[in-house]
């Protein structure tokens, strides 16, 4: 390993390469990417983890560069590609070999290039395009401002997946039915003419402590632009202290005036006051401009106004929240407001890169000096990414004909990071299929899923009711990259239920529950209340919106429903799961995998992150006849012989009366399973445990008709290093 280089060294090694840095510190990782972007190389991925290396090794930054280029370097050191590596022993399931799936996503070169970055002309500015600073005085009744920024509480969930989650939320719930709506995240570095105008503008001191003009000196100044375009604008009175007529909106009030107003929306994603300071607290400065376009009686209006949380603190003896407003201050001295107009259009034109086109309607929120995490904007860039695609998951499935549509956007700089596909992510396309399935049987026209997918309904007994759908699947075992793994709130084998809302779909957590039992198989499931129940749940998120929590409910019926439904998923989960399958005698060196599932065929998932072929739902409702299904307890495999092998699988007839069985059996590729040329065949079936090596087996070809807890034994044949996946069930006469 290297020695520890010191900060002078950093530094003098930073010099040369200064124009390509963009991290929020010197340190090791990120002065190497500034020398990796000079090089014309991108730091991620391989070429990260060949620099990585070669930096452990001797503190060379040039050879460092050289090897993740590919090139010679200086030095020589022992290549990780080609250094001796661990004998794997196929006979322990912990050295099962899993395929490797990359879903990273990497920045377009061009986001990294800010010097380049153009921004659209913007109009000149008139003397009323300005803001006025209005702290807030401590009066009865006040909070202090340190105090309102930890109303959010402390989630699990890391700043930046919780600040996409509440911003989207906000965006979705304020959408303008029958429009498109548009949703979009932009870390990007503010120019100078923005930062002119900010100093002159809109903050021409510091606000007491708050050092957010002071700040602004300071280069490079990034923010973080999250907009809406389709959403209804932050319309409604601009004064807190005025009742509203009857049905007037008040989004406006409160967004940017009351913390903890509950929101007015039925089937919306939750609660709305709360959850904004989120926006507050990942702000360096806790300092947040908003730019919104919304309709009124006299048509479409503009307002721009600056908000921040601080500490409490004392001036010209008075005493101050540490709340402040940046925006109208009217003679009376004792409010702000939202500078509104031309004003605001031309100020907001001045700061913002996202403008307002022809009839647009929404709002833009300008976070100052951002913190996500990241060790540079390049990580940050990556984790926005994947909190918007672990957290907004559903909205990247395909939308039905009855269900509105979110179209989601990362930029770096304003340049667009690509999402992964939902239907060929290794892990999201198979709760995308089981959401596909709730969503069928609750009365949408969703795709059919991909997967065998088993869809149950969630009841309660007294009173008798239907509370919602939850939807199982089973898939294979992948490894996998991801840009920022810290924001992926799953387990590792999956083994969630991805709980959300009925109309809202924003991903409320994933629950964790016991894995499989299986060194080749994880599962997945989806939860979604019906529209009567869904108020239930509403009321027992916190205001993090990521938890159902019973307790908080205070109406005793709405409370049961919660009660109920919790226990009835982790009930029915164990059910579906039960009884694990177990392992015969296991595969030797170089011999392929063998993943088996029960109640009626394999619920296999994605291999390799493509989309599966075809399967349906399978749907059981109240007072429904029971079915005859087919239980597979145990797999063997036989030894390689002439580049194949034999396998079996041990069947359980679980049924009202006698049935037959028939047996298919096809090859797992990337998304499910084919039927490619001679590479798996049917063998048939022996009573009793097979010796797979044996050439005197008394097998059936014909499949056998059994009485209920029989069992019997099914025989295919597989290439070698092929994944065998074999469907045992009733005869299609007999269901």
């Amino acid at each position: 390993m290297a020695r520890h280089l010191t900060e002078a060294e950093l530094e003098r090694a930073l010099s040369p390469v200064r124009e390509h840095f963009f991290g929020a510190s010197v340190t090791v990782n990120t002065v190497l990417s500034a020398h990796l972007r000079a090089a014309g190389l991108h730091p991620s991925g391989q070429t990260w983890q060949m620099a990585k290396y070669a930096i452990d090794q001797d503190g060379s930054f040039e050879n460092a560069v050289a090897m993740a280029g590919g090139t010679s370097p200086t030095t020589t050191h022992a290549d990780p590609l080609t250094e001796p590596v661990d004998e794997v022993d196929l006979t322990d399931p912990a050295d099962v070999q899993i395929e490797h799936v990359d879903v990273y996503q990497e920045i377009p070169r061009a986001a990294l290039q800010t010097s380049a970055r153009e921004r659209m002309p913007t109009p000149p500015l008139g003397s009323d395009a300005r803001l006025q600073w209005f702290p807030k005085q401590f009066s009865v009744g006040d909070i202090d401002g340190d105090g309102a920024s930890r109303l959010l509480g402390t989630p699990d969930l890391a700043p930046v997946s919780v600040l996409v989650r509440e911003t989207a939320q906000n965006s979705w719930d304020a959408r303008e039915r029958g429009q498109r709506l548009e949703f979009t995240m932009n870390l990007r570095q503010l120019t100078d003419s923005e930062l002119d105008v900010l100093r002159e503008r809109v903050f021409l001191e510091d606000a007491g402590p708050l050092p957010v003009a002071s700040s602004l000196d300071g280069s490079p100044v990034w923010a973080l632009e999250v907009s809406d375009r389709g959403a209804k604008g932050l319309g409604g009175p601009v004064r807190n202290d005025l009742t509203p007529p009857p049905g007037e909106p008040t989004n406006f009030r409160d967004l940017i005036l009351t913390i903890g107003t509950p929101r007015d929306v039925h089937l919306g994603g939750g609660t709305y006051g709360f959850g904004k300071t989120i926006s507050y607290t990942t702000s360096e400065l806790g300092t947040v401009l908003f730019w919104s376009r919304t309709r009124t009686e006299g048509g479409l209006q503009h307002r721009i106004i600056g908000s921040a949380f601080g500490s409490s603190y004392d001036m010209d003896g008075l005493r101050y929240t540490g709340r402040h407003w940046w925006g109208v201050i009217p003679d009376d001295g004792i409010r702000v407001e939202p500078l509104v107009g031309e004003s605001a259009r031309v100020l907001g034109e001045n700061l913002f890169e996202r403008h307002f086109e022809a009839e647009e309607t929404g709002t833009s929120l300008l976070i100052l000096a951002p913190v996500l995490g990241g060790d540079d904007r390049e990580e940050d860039a990556h984790a926005l990414v994947e909190s918007c695609l672990w957290h907004l998951w559903p909205k990247l499935v395909k939308p039905t004909s009855t269900r509105e549509h979110m179209e989601i956007s990362v930029q770096l700089n304003g340049v667009p990071i690509p999402l992964p596909d939902i239907g060929t992510h290794p892990i999201l396309s198979a709760f995308a299929d089981a959401l596909s399935a709730v969503r069928r049987s609750q009365g949408e026209d969703a795709p059919e899923p991909d997967l065998h997918t088993e869809v149950v309904p969630v009841e309660m007994q007294r009173p008798r009711l239907t509370l919602g759908h939850l939807a199982i699947t089973r898939f294979p075992k992948v490894e996998w990259d991801a840009g920022a793994r810290e924001v992926v709130p799953l387990n590792e084998p999956v083994s969630n239920v991805a709980l959300m809302r009925h109309d809202a779909e924003l991903l409320v957590k994933f629950l964790s529950l016991p894995k499989l039992d299986s060194p080749t198989l994880q599962w997945c499931a989806v939860f979604k209340p019906l529209e009567g129940t869904d108020d239930a749940f509403a009321m027992s998120e916190p205001p993090s919106h990521d938890d159902w929590v019973a307790e908080a409910v205070k109406d005793k019926a709405q409370r049961q429903i919660v009660n109920v439904a919790m226990r009835r998923i982790r009930e029915l989960v164990e059910q579906a799961l039960a009884p694990a399958v177990t392992e015969g005698p296991e595969p030797t060196s170089g011999s392929s995998v063998v993943a088996l599932a029960d109640s009626l065929g394999p619920l296999m998932g994605p291999v390799g992150g493509s989309a599966p072929g075809r399967r349906g739902t399978t749907p059981r409702g109240p007072g429904a006849p029971r079915q005859a299904k087919v239980r597979v307890s145990e797999y063997l495999l036989g030894a390689l012989k002439d580049g194949r092998r034999r396998v079996a699988v041990r069947c359980h007839l679980e049924a009202p009366g006698a049935t037959t069985l028939e047996a298919e059996v096809r090859v797992g590729v990337e998304g499910g399973a084919a039927e490619i040329d001679d590479a798996a065949r049917p063998i048939g079936w022996v009573r009793g445990r097979p010796d797979l090596d044996s050439d005197t087996l008394a097998i059936s070809k014909e499949g056998p008709r059994l009485e209920p807890g029989d069992e019997i034994w099914f025989l295919a044949e597989v290439e070698s290093e092929l994944l065998a996946v074999v469907d045992v069930r009733p005869a299609r006469e007999e269901k």
